[in-house]
């Protein structure tokens, strides 16, 4: 993902869980209308960056890997 779509460029008619779980709404919609509007103008910068993630490894297993291509050309 590059950016978020605008009023004008939405996809209405992609099967995504926006479209359906929000009525086809842009995201400037949703956000606008939800409660958190007014919270995302009064957010602070953190004060120094957030720690590094640390992982821990539950259980290994053997390695699966799943290569996926995209040939219809629409990703272009």
């Amino acid at each position: 993902m590059t950016a978020f779509c605008q009023e004008g460029d939405h996809n209405t008619e992609a099967p995504n869980d926006q479209n359906r779980k929000c009525g086809k709404a842009t995201r400037n919609v949703i956000f606008e209308d939800s409660v958190d509007a007014t919270s995302l103008n009064t957010l602070n910068p953190l004060p120094s960056p957030p720690p590094a993630p640390t992982f821990k490894v539950i259980k290994r297993g053997s390695r699966v890997v799943c290569l996926v291509l995209d040939v219809s050309g629409s990703m272009q």
